[in-house]
């Protein structure tokens, strides 16, 4: 388990609370995104780039976004966004609360801990090599998804934080889809490391449920 950083006085703190105290899930999407200063925040961020340009910096490191650019962000990053040009991207906001209750559903999704746990940690030694970056046509297709997504969160009708989970869920299973198509040699390194830690993982359930029952 990686440490977090410890908040220092005059630290920019983005918090549940603020954006999304009465779910589990949110967005935030901007047309033209200006800069944002280094931050921390104590939620998740599934991190979409539609448009435009920009520069993701995280951890001291600068990384150049393009079109298509997935990426998620952690609890125990500081990130911010500088030389933005019309950049447009949509954040999926989720509770790490109930991300760790559902996560036990995607065990046998490849992709997902590429996605939400290897590619973030490995991001400065692969140099953001190692992210999905959708093409035009996967673009057309989890574009509607997170419009969806959006709406629903906009509209917060009843049953919206079971709604949103569920288009949560949905966005999470095409993304990781779309990431076991577009691996590059770095992606395809953690492709290796996520069968090897799913199998550890299958086996020690194995043998856990052998000393139950023996």
């Amino acid at each position: 388990k990686v440490n977090k950083p410890k908040q220092k006085k005059g630290d920019v703190v983005f918090t549940r609370n603020r954006f999304f105290p009465h779910t589990n899930f949110h967005y935030v999407e901007e047309m033209h995104q200006s800069e944002i200063p280094l931050h921390t925040h104590d939620f998740g961020e599934l991190v979409f780039i539609l448009g435009g340009k920009g520069v993701h910096v995280a951890d001291g490191e600068r990384y150049d976004l393009q079109c298509g650019d997935v990426f998620v962000v952690d609890d125990e990053s500081k990130h911010g966004f500088i030389k933005t040009e019309d950049l447009h991207l949509i954040n999926i906001l989720f509770c790490h609360k109930r991300y760790n209750e559902i996560k036990k559903e995607f065990k046998d999704l490849p992709g997902f801990n590429v996605l939400f746990v290897l590619e973030p940690h490995q991001r400065k030694n692969h140099n953001f090599k190692s992210q999905l970056r959708l093409n035009d046509e996967q673009l057309e297709k989890i574009i509607p998804l997170l419009k969806m997504f959006t709406e629903e969160a906009h509209l917060a009708l009843a049953c919206n934080n079971t709604a949103l989970e569920s288009f949560f869920k949905i966005i999470v299973i095409q993304t990781c889809r779309f990431f076991s198509e577009n691996k590059t040699k770095k992606a395809n390194k953690l492709f290796k490391i996520e069968t090897a830690l799913n199998y550890i993982c299958e086996f020690k359930s194995e043998v856990q449920l052998q000393s139950i029952f023996s």
